[in-house]
């Protein structure tokens, strides 16, 4: 499985910001507050973990795929469970469109809290995209990076004990979303959806590590520099690129000179706008 080419940028855990954030859990048929760590507030709500047949809300974009943020989320969160012994989870293409969906909420109505902003209970707003066993929704606010929210979760124990599965139900699947910018109480929302459901939906193009289409030589745009990169790759062993998916422009999951030939008609004929392979690599 590969990652986005922006990894490299987000794997240093930075110090944290003050922000608020939350942690939810369902696993049990009761309601406690969690702690709360200086200006960090985190708490935990427990609630029986059952399918819901018939939610109140279906949604017509029931499956995502997370973006670069959101991955990296996911992939520091999942070293950490394998740091401490915990199998990583795989990424449910519903619990990323039901974790973007909350956070957008969240952003768009100026709440902040584990329900929908409308009062919809979060684990009715999970179903409704078609996930059938919720488990647990983190949320945070008032950080910009991948890496500060994760450190930031990381500061709670509650937080700490459902991504391990030191409490509750065993964790299958994930995903997340995020949505707004800048810092402080209205700043972005985040969110992280977790679940248990024996199927999940999940698809090779969510894990390409295409951002930019046609960009091989992956300095961040899709220009003439390109053309030469790949030119030289292919006809006189040049470096190769960082991300074949990207470098693959005409989208046929290979890099040859098809991509080059697609490349020179994008950019000197108005050609067909470069698309992203989806072998993963």
């Amino acid at each position: 499985m590969s990652f986005p080419k922006s990894l490299a940028r987000f794997i240093h855990i930075i110090g944290l910001l003050t922000a608020f954030v939350a942690a939810i859990l369902s696993f049990g048929s009761n309601q406690a507050e969690g702690e709360t760590y200086g200006t960090q507030a985190a708490k935990s709500i427990f609630a029986d973990n059952k399918p819901v047949a018939n939610p109140s809300r279906t949604f017509a974009s029931a499956q995502a795929c997370p973006d670069s943020m959101s991955l990296v989320v996911m992939l520091l969160l999942n070293q950490l469970r394998v740091d401490s012994g915990v199998s990583p989870l795989l990424i449910d293409q519903r619990l990323v469109a039901s974790s973007q969906a909350h956070a957008e909420d969240m952003f768009t109505n100026d709440c902040f809290q584990a329900d929908a902003c409308d009062g919809n209970p979060w684990f009715m707003e999970i179903s409704s995209f078609g996930y059938p066993t919720p488990n647990s929704r983190f949320i945070a606010v008032g950080v910009v990076t991948a890496e500060t929210v994760v450190a930031l979760w990381m500061t709670s124990a509650a937080t700490r004990d459902i991504l391990f599965e030191r409490v509750g139900i065993p964790h299958l699947h994930f995903g997340a979303g995020w949505s707004g910018s800048g810092g402080g109480i209205n700043g972005r929302r985040w969110t992280v959806d977790f679940g248990s459901s024996t199927v999940s939906f999940e698809a090779p193009a969510c894990l390409s590590c295409c951002d930019n289409p046609g960009d091989a030589n992956n300095d961040g745009t899709y220009n003439i520099a390109d053309i030469t990169f790949g030119i030289a790759r292919i006809f006189a062993g040049g470096a190769a690129p960082a991300c074949n998916d990207e470098a693959d422009a005409n989208g046929n999951n290979t890099f040859n000179i098809a991509d080059i030939t697609y490349g020179i008609a994008r950019i000197f004929a108005g050609g067909p706008a470069p698309v992203c392979g989806t072998t993963g690599s």
